[in-house]
């Protein structure tokens, strides 16, 4: 399964276009996550709990998935950048806004529990799936420095992270409810961005 749900996040990645598209050089951003590489994430079970008897079978995985951060920060990049207010901007003539993204929810989990009885030679039972953010806040430092490199503000910014758990039906596969998961995440990413980005537009 962790093989899996790595090739399942790195499909969604690689269908995802460019955020970035249009810098401005007023404002950088600059980010204190680790470097992942290529790989777009690192999936481990993290529990396993079995229970096997003759008639009854039992088992319990858990697999936590962590994230690499770059497509977060892209979002984060893209999203700011376009909801910086022009008053900010226009403040900012002969001076740059440098953010640091220090923390952004990074990780799932994702449950995958099973019951089967053995009724003569055919076995009956139920599995069932669940995917499961991790809530994490998302922290941005920034500081405002002059053409000397002068810092003349500076701050961090904290935005809690609300995401929901998926609400998914009971026959969606595997594979649709991590997909379904990582576009609920990317959202949820743009509206955190956003927060920050009107917190610096009222620090000014």
């Amino acid at each position: 399964m962790p093989q899996r749900i790595d090739h399942w996040v790195a499909k969604h990645y690689r269908n995802t276009p460019n955020l970035v598209k249009k810098m401005d050089s007023s404002i950088v951003v600059t980010s204190a996550l680790p470097d992942m590489g290529e790989e777009m994430s690192r999936t481990e079970n993290v529990n396993t709990h079995m229970l096997p008897l003759i008639v009854y079978w039992k088992f319990e995985y858990q697999h936590a998935c962590t994230l690499n951060p770059k497509p977060a920060v892209d979002n984060f990049t893209a999203t700011v950048l376009a909801n910086v207010s022009p008053e900010l901007k226009l403040k900012l003539k002969g001076k740059q806004l440098v953010l640091r993204v220090d923390q952004v929810p990074d990780m799932f989990t994702v449950d995958d529990r099973g019951r089967y009885f053995s009724l003569l030679i055919y076995p009956i039972g139920w599995r069932k799936y669940t995917v499961q953010p991790q809530l994490k806040d998302m922290v941005v430092s920034y500081r405002v420095v002059n053409g000397a490199n002068e810092v003349l503000k500076n701050g961090t910014i904290v935005v809690p992270d609300k995401e929901a758990v998926l609400d998914v039906g009971v026959f969606m596969s595997p594979r649709k409810q991590t997909r379904r998961h990582l576009e609920e995440y990317d959202a949820n990413i743009t509206v955190m961005a956003k927060k920050v980005a009107e917190k610096l537009n009222n620090e000014w």
